[in-house]
């Protein structure tokens, strides 16, 4: 393994989390170690995160969706890339991706190792109906290609080692990671709430998302429906872009949410909005990992997820999360009235919010007098100061298990084992 690995990792058209992982991954491989390249249909963004990490990146049209013309004209184009720079692994990163890439690479001698992280659930295995067979056939022809697999999630790789138990020794779970540092720099919620044209004094509630169906952002907007109806001084915030987009502010204005709910398209600020929020919705029908709930945890902001499988699997064990029954708004919205009318035990002051007919919950309209929180001054502050210790603990915990540092070094780990399987 003498010398620098050169190293290709293929995307499709991607934002959010794979875009996420894989601008972390490649800003954080060694370059004493690695010639890389990212290729694919790289936003401006995209590139420009490379390009400040001093990524090279090459722009290569891998379709969002599968079609053999465009995945051949891709399959040639990567090939070509590959050949010139003497790839020895080309990483692709997403299914299309991975098609694209074990085309590019059956034809090259020698052939460089294949590895394929897989960043979603694929459909399910189907009965015995022309759909289902042409999937279980491309699953598994994929699969097949593979040299080495990466799941991040064993929801992710149980569903596909469905298509392919022949696979189960090529792949490894690899859990994705962030680095939390950014989350937890100092932000004033009120400057960045003005910032956004959010009400200061409103509680705010988001999610963080691509606007596709699977994401749930529909059902979020149906909660944050029935919220508003008993909570007036609430604004709701959707970032993120998608297919869905049109169709999710048709439907906000079809619920009455106009004027209480922002789209605020792909952002670079995402830490900053956070750090803005009172509570953090992620509201999927169903979730790989489940990148942004971590990333709210690092922010330190209240979080109420589905109780869907890569969710469950990831953060089941903290109680920095409330999980709320899938697909459906009407618990969603109870989660969300509880989070927001309850008294603040982690040391920070809770919002005033409005309740029908005028009156303000607060810390100190739930206490039964003043006389008596002042009588008990001392154990409320004792009680506080030890929930934000636990609290703190357990975030600590969280945020140690899913470092980024924790998956480029498994990452790295993959790559080593198929380069002395060759040497």
């Amino acid at each position: 393994m003498g010398g620098r690995v050169s190293l290709i990792q293929v995307v499709r058209p991607t934002a959010g989390g794979m875009q996420t992982h894989v601008a972390g991954l490649a800003s954080r491989l060694p370059p004493s170690r690695f010639r890389q390249m990212v290729a694919g249909p790289l936003s401006s963004g995209f590139q420009g995160a490379l390009s400040r990490a001093g990524v090279a990146w090459a722009t290569l049209p891998v379709p969002a969706g599968f079609s053999p013309r465009a995945v051949l004209s891709a399959a040639r184009q990567l090939q070509r890339l590959a050949e010139d720079r003497s790839a020895q692994i080309v990483h692709a990163h997403g299914y299309i991706a991975g098609v694209v890439a074990a085309r590019a690479v059956r034809g090259l001698q020698p052939r460089p190792h294949l590895v394929l992280t897989a960043h979603v659930v694929p459909h399910p295995l189907t009965g015995p109906n022309r759909a289902g067979f042409v999937r279980a056939w491309g699953y598994g022809w994929l699969l097949r290609q593979v040299d080495a697999g990466i799941a991040v999630s064993r929801a992710v790789r149980e569903a596909l080692l469905a298509y392919d138990p022949a696979a189960d020794s090529h792949w490894r779970v690899v859990y994705n990671g962030i680095d939390p540092r950014p989350f937890q720099r100092r932000v004033d919620p009120g400057a960045k709430r003005r910032e956004l044209g959010v009400d200061p004094a409103a509680a705010v509630v988001g999610t963080v998302a691509r606007l596709s169906e699977e994401k749930g952002v529909d059902i979020f907007l149906r909660a944050a429906a029935l919220v508003s109806r008993e909570i007036p001084n609430v604004d709701f915030v959707v970032v993120g872009d998608g297919s869905a987009r049109e169709e999710l502010e048709q439907l906000a204005h079809v619920l009455h949410l106009t004027g209480q709910v922002l789209f605020l398209g792909q952002r670079r600020d995402v830490p900053q909005i956070l750090a803005a929020l009172d509570i953090l919705i992620v509201p999927s029908r169903e979730e790989s990992f489940g990148l942004a709930a971590l990333e709210g945890i690092a922010a330190g902001v209240p979080i109420i997820a589905s109780d869907v499988a890569g969710l469950r699997e990831v953060l089941g064990a903290t109680s920095l999360v409330e999980f709320v029954p899938p697909e459906d708004p009407e618990p969603l919205a109870d989660a969300i009235k509880r989070e927001l009318t309850k008294v603040s035990y982690d040391g920070t002051q809770a919002h005033e919010i409005a309740l029908p007919g005028g009156g303000i919950s607060s810390l100190a309209d739930m206490l039964v007098s003043q006389t008596e929180f002042d009588l008990d001054a001392t154990g409320l502050e004792r009680r506080q100061q030890a929930s934000a210790a636990s609290r703190a603990t357990e975030r600590e915990a969280v945020l140690d298990r899913f470092d980024i540092r924790r998956m480029v070094h498994a990452t790295i780990g993959v790559y080593d084992d198929l380069l002395r399987e060759s040497a």
